[in-house]
C-alpha cells in the first residue's frame, strides 16, 4: 500500500474477544468472543454496500436498491470482486495450505499498514481467533442509510468505488487515493469498506460500535454507531470502532476493532493509551505487505524490535523487515517468488537489498498471485520467517 511518512496511525483489530470487551483472548491462543445476537439490518447494509442481494425480504431494504445509481455500484462492485476473487482470493487460498505452517493457523495475526486490506488478511489466515491491523485511514463506522437520503447514498457509493480500483487491479491500496475518498464525503472512514468485503466473502456482519481507550490502555466501549461520540461518566473519547462477525458454520462471533494511534517509537514503548494496549500482547504472527520500508529505518527501530521479539512467524514482501535483521540463530526464512527491486514509487523511495537478492534462489517460481510493490514489474516476492522454537 502506498503510505505517506506522516504516522498517524488507525489500528484496526479482528479479535475474538478483546480484553476489556467481552471475554478476552489468551496470549497467543484464542478464547471467541460470547455470542450475542446479531443485528440484521447491519449486515443488510454491509450486503447493500457490497452491492449484493438483501437476504431479509424487508420492503426498505429492497427499494433502497430500485434506484438507478445502486444499479451502477452493484455492475462496479460484480466487476471489482470478479477481479479480486481470480487474482487474490482463490490463489491465495489454494496456495495457502503448503505454504504456511499449519501450527500458527489459531494464533494472533498482527497487520502494520494494513489500510483496510481485510482480503488478504482473512484469505491468509482464515483460522486466527484475533488480529490486529494498523493503517493511515480513519476508522469511520456503519452508514445510517435510512437517514442519509438519496443524494447521500449516492455520494457513499460513488467514493467506496473511487477508493477501492486499484486494489482489485494490483492487491495494494494507494493511501493517497483511499485519504481522498474519504476526506469531506460520506465515506468517512474504512468501516464500510470492510464491511462490504466482509459480505462478499461470505460473513455476516452482526455488531458494530465505537470504543475508545482508558489510560491504562483498556479498550472501553463508547456506544453504538447511532450515538454521538461518548463523555459522559468521564468515558474517553471513541477513537475506533468495533465491528463482530461470524464465519459461515461457527456460532462464535469474531470482531473486528479499528482505532487511531499514531504509531511510532513511543507507541511501541507504550506511551499512549492505545500503545500500552498492544503492548499487553506477547506473542502473535505478523503480516507485512506494501509497507513504503517503513521497517527500514533507524528511527523505527523500537517498533522493529517489537515485532521481532514478538512475532512467532512473519510473512512479508520485501518493503517490510530487512533480511539483515533476521538472525539466522533465531529465524528460519523461506524466500518465495521473484524479488527485483527496479520498480520505482510515487510516495516512497524503493530500497534495495543486496544481501537478500545474494540469497534468493535463481531457479523460483513466480508467487500465483500479487504480494506487495513487486506487482508493479509483475515480480512479486514474499519472505515467511518462522521463529525457532528454541528462541521463543
Amino acid at each position: 500500500m502506498m503510505k505517506r511518512y506522516l504516522l498517524l496511525l488507525p489500528v484496526l483489530i479482528i479479535a475474538c474477544g478483546m480484553p476489556g470487551l467481552g471475554q478476552g483472548c489468551s496470549q497467543g491462543g484464542g478464547v471467541a468472543q460470547k455470542r450475542v445476537p446479531c443485528r440484521a439490518d447491519l449486515h443488510e447494509t454491509a450486503l447493500f454496500l457490497a452491492g449484493m442481494p438483501a437476504e431479509s425480504g424487508d420492503e426498505a431494504w429492497i427499494r433502497l436498491r430500485e434506484d438507478p445509481v445502486y444499479a451502477g455500484h452493484v455492475a462496479y462492485m460484480d466487476r471489482f470482486w470478479e477481479n479480486v476473487t481470480r487474482l487474490t482470493v482463490v490463489p491465495v487460498r489454494a496456495w495457502r495450505p503448503g505454504n504456511l505452517p499449519a501450527a500458527y493457523d489459531r494464533e494472533m495475526v498482527f497487520y502494520p499498514l494494513s489500510g483496510a486490506d481485510f482480503i488478504n488478511m482473512y484469505c491468509l489466515f482464515p483460522d486466527a481467533p484475533f488480529y490486529l491491523m494498523v493503517a493511515l485511514e480513519p476508522p469511520g463506522d456503519a452508514p445510517a442509510l435510512a437517514a442519509m437520503g438519496r443524494q447521500g447514498i449516492a455520494s457513499l457509493l460513488y467514493s467506496m468505488q473511487t477508493a477501492i480500483p486499484e486494489f482489485g487491479m494490483m492487491n495494494y491500496f494507494m493511501s493517497h487515493i483511499m485519504q481522498n475518498a474519504m476526506t469531506g464525503t460520506q465515506l468517512a472512514g474504512v468501516a464500510p469498506v470492510i464491511m462490504a468485503f466482509m459480505a462478499r466473502l461470505g460473513l455476516r456482519v452482526c455488531g458494530v460500535e465505537r470504543i475508545g481507550f482508558d489510560d491504562e490502555g483498556r479498550p472501553v466501549a463508547t456506544g453504538t454507531v447511532e450515538s454521538a461520540p461518548a463523555q459522559k461518566n468521564n468515558a474517553p473519547a471513541a477513537s475506533g470502532v468495533r465491528i463482530s462477525f461470524n464465519v459461515p458454520g461457527e456460532t462464535e462471533h469474531r470482531t473486528l476493532v479499528y482505532l487511531c494511534a499514531k504509531l511510532d517509537d513511543g507507541f511501541a514503548r507504550g506511551g499512549s493509551p492505545e500503545g500500552r494496549y498492544v503492548g499487553s500482547f506477547r506473542s502473535y504472527v505478523t503480516m507485512l505487505k506494501s509497507a513504503i520500508f517503513f521497517m527500514h529505518y533507524d528511527w523505527i527501530g523500537a517498533v522493529r524490535a517489537m515485532v521481532l521479539d514478538r512475532s512467532l512467524m512473519i510473512v512479508q514482501d520485501d518493503s517490510g523487515i530487512p533480511y539483515r535483521f533476521f538472525d539466522r540463530t533465531v529465524w528460519d526464512v523461506r524466500l518465495l517468488g521473484i524479488y527485483d527491486p527496479s520498480y520505482t514509487l510515487t510516495n516512497a523511495t524503493v530500497l534495495p537489498q543486496p544481501d537478500m537478492r545474494a540469497a534468493y534462489p535463481r531457479d523460483n517460481a513466480p508467487l500465483p498471485f500479487h504480494y506487495g510493490y513487486g506487482v508493479i514489474i509483475n515480480k512479486s516476492n514474499m519472505q515467511i520467517a518462522v521463529k525457532k522454537k528454541t528462541t521463543r
